[in-house]
């Protein structure tokens, strides 16, 4: 996309993918403060400069590096659509057709807390 900002191109640069078709595998590697990726309803973001000034704290999001964070997402931000605008930039592609929708470690128990919280 270019242009010096922080909008990244599909296929992160050294992945050697042009795609922006991830498996779990490959965002699960980026779950470092440094290198952070997360996937909401199947949709792959690269947080990792957005994070320091989420207002929910870095934390927060470091938590989900690297994992699915839907449930998290969407009980703690219930005007979706403006939250949304400030995730389009952070789009770096998606989860292959033949993904799961959550990472294989997800706790069926966490998903239903949030499902209630909301």
């Amino acid at each position: 996309m270019g242009g010096g900002g922080q909008l990244t191109e599909p296929g992160e640069p050294g992945s050697g993918r042009d795609d922006g078709v991830y498996t779990w595998e490959e965002v699960q590697r980026h779950c470092n403060r440094n290198d952070q990726w997360m996937v909401i309803d199947r949709k792959v973001y690269n947080t990792t400069q957005w994070a320091k000034r989420h207002p929910g704290g870095f934390r927060v999001i470091g938590h989900y590096a690297g994992e699915d964070a839907t449930e998290a997402f969407t009980a703690f931000h219930p005007d979706l659509k403006s939250v949304k605008k400030f995730l389009k930039p952070l789009l770096i592609g998606e989860l292959a057709a033949t993904e799961p929708s959550h990472d294989r470690n997800k706790n069926a128990a966490v998903i239903e807390d949030f499902n209630t919280l909301r």
